[in-house]
């Protein structure tokens, strides 16, 4: 009717439209592109006979087109209200800012819903047309309303990735809505991450939001892929009592979940992997999944990707590996993956498998199978020769694919075939003597009388080959009961077991420490660290788990071992029918989900391959005759950081080691 018009949207023409031809509108310009051309089609009012019964009839239509449009907008207007007030019952009573200005939104938009209902309930009951003027009013503070929330839906601020925190977490007392821009500087070949706290506040009863990681074009050229950019959410979980975070979840689809007045922790991992060097800017989009209503955000973040590349898990500076009790239940194949993306370079698989296999119902069964029992086990021949040969053959494909080596333990058959099979299936496979490295023909406490109780097989073995590596651990419980290193040389321990791992309490203590550590290298051995506590959960972040290979690396080892336990019985997730004290914890289909115990020694892992690359680049240049006594400072410093045990020190030694790196690199062949 008069006054009213159609919105007419213009989008592009693939092909040139003939003009003058026909009653469609065309563009002056055709072509591609023309997606922001909008325009108006207009009523004129009529005249002429019949002009005054059309207009009254238009109004009469336009005054009930309008009421219907009206009491449409105005119920889901009132709906999405209710949703967003009841929301606000969790930080009713909070004095924090945000939830004050959210509330006092809210109260702002109830008091004038209470006013126009007051002043029109039969109206409204009945749903009789309301006053134009009052209803668009009303209409327009619902708008003004909806944008408001919107942009207090939810706050985003930055955290500690390290700290344990609790869903009841609130924002700083100065945090906005949404953070500053975030900026990874890191290696080629490397996992960063930032950790983002999302807090629901006028966002309904819930919220689902998609975290998108947009690429970037950049000279015509494409940034990274989006899959560069991994979303993780750290749960909240009650373990003996006490609300922990530990494992890292992989966000089916990159969603995450905010509930208003609770705060959900959200690692961003940037990973450098392909990624040509170079400073580039994207943008991580919060994309609402179902209600549009909230608008879309975006938080820019940039990303320096330096001039080097840390090596691949194979030829890392400092070897480590993971090993855990006889509950080895999980995919072992899963496993080793997670291990060989976190730089750890010896995979663990139980002997078991190699021997008589595995009971289909492991969570409730034990290894050995119905017809070959422990009780009907030949000493002479203690192993199934099918397993032995076939067992467990998709771990040692995948170890070949990755370059992994592996520890097989705990324990080992004891008898001589056992060891000609599996060295054999090892070697036939193309594995070096030094990527199999077995756990056995000792007990692992080393107590003093148990020393001879092999001996008879360990020579048997020696005698046959003396290449194999054999793994011992060797603790500190004292005489008469625990053996002394006198004791292991006498018994020509060192010369049989090529690989030790030392308590880490013994490496630390400055007498015994060095002489075990010196004999033990005296007669050819590598030697690691080993540590062993309980409750890993309960450990401090720094100086257990990410210190440990700076440990290792200035006490010049070969490596470190940390215990874990990987399989629980029952959920491991909750306390009351099972406990995970490991370093990664069963996700479904027995596959690990890593934690952020994982990530710190990754972390420690990565920080040793930068001092590594930072000695020798500041070697090569030494022998050029250029000196760089800054960058020396930065490995003069490290024993100082690790008893600072400051996580502020820690992240700009490393940014610096970095930068340092890059300039040495960027140097080359002058």
């Amino acid at each position: 009717m008069a006054g009213d018009f159609f919105g007419i949207r213009f989008c592009r023409t693939v092909h040139e439209p003939k003009r003058g031809v026909g009653t469609t509108p065309v563009l002056k310009e055709s072509g591609h592109g023309q997606r922001g051309r909008f325009a108006k089609l207009l009523f004129a009012a009529p005249d002429g006979e019949g002009a005054a019964k059309l207009i009254a009839e238009g109004e009469a239509y336009r005054k009930d087109a309008f009421r219907k449009r009206f009491y449409r907008r105005y119920g889901e207007a009132r709906a999405r209200f209710d949703e967003v007030k009841g929301g606000t019952a969790s930080f009713a009573r909070s004095k924090h800012p945000l939830h004050v200005k959210a509330i006092a939104g809210v109260r702002q938009m109830e008091d004038a819903y209470l006013a126009f209902e007051r002043r029109f309930a039969a109206e409204i009951a009945a749903e009789k047309p309301v006053p134009e003027k009052e209803a668009k009013e009303l209409l327009a503070l619902a708008a003004g309303f909806e944008k408001f929330a919107s942009q207090y839906a939810y706050a985003v601020w930055r955290d500690d990735l390290w700290k344990v925190g609790s869903p009841d977490d609130l924002p700083p007392e100065d945090a906005s809505t949404m953070p500053r821009p975030l900026l990874f500087e890191q290696a080629g070949n490397e996992r960063e991450a930032v950790c983002l706290d999302l807090h629901g506040l006028l966002c309904g009863a819930r919220l689902d939001l998609r975290l998108w990681p947009e690429t970037v074009d950049a000279k015509g050229k494409p940034y990274f892929r989006t899959d560069s950019v991994e979303i993780y959410t750290e749960p909240f979980v009650r373990i003996e009592g006490e609300v922990i975070t530990a494992p890292l979840v992989r966000a089916a689809g990159n969603v995450v979940t905010v509930s208003p007045g609770k705060t959900v922790r959200v690692w961003v991992v940037f990973n450098s992997r392909g990624v040509p060097a170079g400073r580039y800017d994207s943008r991580l989009s919060f994309k609402p999944m179902t209600e549009l209503r909230i608008a879309d955000r975006s938080l820019a973040f940039g990303a320096n990707v330096w001039r080097f590349t840390l090596p691949e898990t194979r030829q890392w500076p400092i070897k480590s590996f993971f090993w855990g009790p006889f509950q080895f239940n999980e995919d072992e194949v899963a496993l080793m993956e997670l291990m060989h993306d976190y730089h750890v370079t010896h995979a663990w698989t139980q002997h078991h498998r190699y021997q008589y296999g595995m009971k289909e119902n492991r969570d409730k069964g034990y290894y050995w199978s119905a017809k070959k029992g422990k009780a009907k086990r030949d000493p002479e021949h203690d192993f199934d020769d099918d397993v032995a040969l076939h067992g467990n053959e998709a771990f040692l494909r995948r170890a070949k694919e990755l370059g992994m080596r592996f520890v097989i333990g705990w324990g080992t058959p004891n008898s001589l075939p056992w060891f000609k099979v599996m060295t054999k299936r090892f070697l036939d496979m193309g594995f070096e003597y030094e990527d199999f490295v077995y756990k056995g023909l000792i007990r692992d406490e080393f107590a003093r009388k148990d020393i001879p109780t092999s001996a008879a097989r360990r020579d048997a073995v020696w005698n046959w080959n003396t290449n194999l590596w054999f793994q011992a651990v060797y603790l500190s419980t004292p005489p008469p009961t625990g053996a002394t290193m006198d004791d292991i040389e006498a018994a020509k321990l060192p010369e049989f077991y090529k690989m030790w791992t030392v308590i880490r309490g013994r490496c630390r203590d400055p007498k015994e420490g060095p002489d075990t550590i010196g004999r033990l290298k005296a007669k050819g051995c590598k030697v690691w660290s080993y540590e062993c506590q309980r409750f890993m959960q309960n450990q401090k972040i720094l100086p257990y788990y990410r210190f440990y290979p700076w440990e290792c690396r200035l006490m010049d080892l070969e490596g470190c071992a940390i215990w874990t336990i990987y399989s629980p019985q029952g959920d491991g997730w909750d306390s009351r029918d099972g406990f995970d004290d490991g370093i990664a914890w069963r996700g479904i289909d027995r596959k690990p989900v890593p934690t952020k115990r994982l990530e710190a020694v990754r972390e420690g892992l990565e920080d040793v391959a930068y001092m590594d690359r930072l000695e020798r680049e500041l070697a090569r240049h030494r022998a050029a005759g250029r000196t760089f006594p800054q960058h020396e400072a930065l490995l003069t410093e490290r024993a100082d950081i690790v008893k600072a045990e400051d996580q502020g020190r820690v992240d700009a030694w490393r940014l610096a080691v970095g930068r340092a790196i890059d300039s040495l690199v960027e140097m080359k062949g002058k």
